[in-house]
């Protein structure tokens, strides 16, 4: 019998309170369990569950109707919160999968009609995470510059600058399509990753085709904000959360651990053009449903199967001349502190900044990973 692990994490806006909270799985699909019945400890927290899942070789299986997940419905009740109901939570065969759950006061006073920025339902905050945008059969449109116009652009403007890319701290994203209402959110960039790669993606591909994609949508991500592509249209975010256009986002969704790993291990990785310095415009689309000029999801898994790597995946895409390059992160704190933990082992002085010698380390060891 397959399995996969759920943790479920309550989130307080501090210290966890002495409440009683239960929390209720409910499975939704043919794969699923049917209920499981868990409770809060403020000292220990949601003990994880193992719950059914499908074989993993469905989500091998290119072009299946069938979806290679089983999904749950969660629903949180806790005195003085307001009861919490997510549905489609997806678990996958071997794979640990993460839900965070916000818990919003009861006595918190309503913003627009919204609590904590979720709309009420029935009582309850209701939020479902939609099928992996691998998954849908919209045509992803992705507008961007070409490639000319991308190295026009985007050259000029680094040549005026320290010729570097700087990965932002945090990064604004509009809840829906450019041209709809919705919320815009700020978070880090980082986790903005994490949940991209967690929304397109399935969790159980081979290893070469998840880093390679995750490279892909920092590429896409960060060529949206040094383009500023939305703001110079006058809008007021960085991307949106549309597959349709943009690397899909979804509010308040799981994660799975090893793309959780994954990204903090690439975040500050991006494709470029051998002799820039700008993010390559790394449009990409699952290669079955949708078609492009970029990456194709599906054809990354089959490439990984052949042993290319995340690079030689890259390229095989995006042109021999693309090339991986590491960028500076804007958070001093947790960047350079990894970063002088990384020059100790090396024998370099722990200055917490990329020099021309920790570049130099830098590019050898991934030039053995990869």
């Amino acid at each position: 019998m397959n399995k996969g692990m759920l943790s479920v994490r309550l989130l307080f806006s501090g210290v966890a309170p002495a409440i009683n909270a239960n929390i209720t799985i409910n499975g939704e699909n043919v794969w699923a369990d049917q209920k499981h019945e868990l409770s809060f400890d403020p000292n220990g927290g949601v003990p994880p569950v193992e719950l059914k899942t499908p074989p993993p070789e469905l989500s091998l299986l290119r072009g299946s109707q069938a979806p290679p997940y089983s999904t749950y419905t969660i629903t949180v009740q806790a005195e003085g919160f307001i009861a919490t109901r997510i549905t489609g939570v997806q678990l996958y065969p071997g794979i640990h999968s993460l839900m965070p759950v916000r818990m919003i006061p009861i006595d918190e006073k309503p913003n627009a009609g919204n609590f904590g920025g979720y709309p009420l339902t029935n009582g309850a905050v209701e939020l479902n995470i939609p099928e992996p945008a691998v998954r849908i059969s919209t045509p992803r449109l992705e507008p961007g510059p070409g490639r000319e116009e991308d190295e026009a652009l985007l050259y000029g403007e680094a040549k005026q600058s320290d010729q570097s890319v700087h990965i932002p701290e945090t990064i604004v994203v509009h809840l829906a399509g450019p041209n709809e209402s919705a919320r815009n959110i700020r978070i880090p960039f980082r986790e903005y990753v994490k949940n991209v790669a967690c929304s397109e993606i399935y969790p159980t591909w081979p290893a070469s085709a998840i880093y390679a994609n995750i490279h892909a949508q920092v590429g896409f991500a960060l060529n949206r904000i040094y383009t500023n592509w939305y703001r110079v249209r006058g809008f007021a975010f960085d991307v949106t959360s549309s597959p349709v256009f943009d690397p899909a986002f979804v509010e308040g969704r799981n994660f799975f651990e090893n793309i959780n790993r994954a990204v903090d291990e690439v975040f500050n990785i991006y494709p470029r053009r051998k002799g820039h310095y700008n993010p390559l415009f790394s449009s990409y689309c699952n290669g079955e449903s949708s078609m492009c000029t970029g990456l194709l999801q599906w054809g990354s898994v089959e490439l990984a199967k052949r042993e290319f790597t995340p690079l030689h995946i890259l390229q095989y895409y995006y042109g021999d001349d693309v090339e991986l390059a590491f960028a500076k992160y804007a958070n001093s704190n947790a960047g350079a502190e990894a970063l002088r933990h990384f020059q100790g082992l090396y024998g370099l002085a722990r200055t917490g900044v990329v020099d021309q010698h920790t570049q130099d380390i830098l590019m050898l060891v991934w030039k053995n990973m990869y």
